[in-house]
């Protein structure tokens, strides 16, 4: 990929408020936005992955499995309406998702629940957007539990001081979003030949 221009104060300021979440809430591991799935990279490398798009740059990672989170570039710039993509390489099937049509878009879909449970899109993706879409929802079944992780009480703080920073507001139907912006995006990605082609 060409040198890709960022042009994006949102991100200065995720970058900004990492560093106050990382002071007011010290752990030894995953500090600041970490304990709450965003481990962010300021350098925005693409991630390398054969299914990660070849037009994406990462801004975030979880710390497991390699799911990432990434911009989709487009005419070599990453700006505040570029697209956020969610590439989980252990996943069985397509492994990219479209999960935000901006950084903030996407910021309101993990503001109840975290981020990290998203990976489970790529395995229990019904009963992950019912998650998502439902602060009370609870699981029935064991395998459900994957789709809820668990928030400590600084998990919430994080969370909390995040949606006040941001102004941020929950999705009010995740699966009737995510559709449209795979309708929307989803031609737009592009792969290494022997990756995975297509994106749910």
């Amino acid at each position: 990929m060409n040198t890709v221009r960022v042009n994006h104060p949102i991100l200065e300021k995720l970058f900004e408020l990492e560093r106050e979440a990382a002071r007011r809430f010290p752990r030894e591991y995953d500090p600041g936005l970490g304990r709450i799935g965003l481990l962010l990279m300021r350098d925005l490398p693409n991630f390398g992955y054969p299914c990660t798009p070849t037009n994406s740059r990462s801004f975030a990672h979880t710390g497991g499995e390699g799911v990432h989170f990434s911009f989709l570039v487009s005419n070599d710039e990453i700006n505040e309406e570029s697209p956020i993509l969610l590439t989980i390489p252990a996943a069985p099937k397509s492994p990219t998702f479209l999960v935000g049509e901006t950084l903030l878009d996407f910021l309101c879909l993990g503001i109840q629940r975290g981020f990290t449970a998203l990976e489970n899109l790529g395995f229990l993706y019904e009963d992950t957007v019912k998650a998502y879409g439902n602060p009370t929802w609870r699981p029935t079944q064991h395998v459900q539990f994957w789709t809820c992780h668990a928030l400590d009480e600084q998990d919430r703080a994080v969370l909390e001081l995040l949606a006040d920073r941001f102004r941020l507001v929950p999705w009010s139907d995740p699966k009737e979003k995510l559709d449209r912006l795979r309708s929307l995006y989803r031609s737009k990605l592009e792969f290494f030949p022997e990756g995975e082609p297509g994106a749910e």
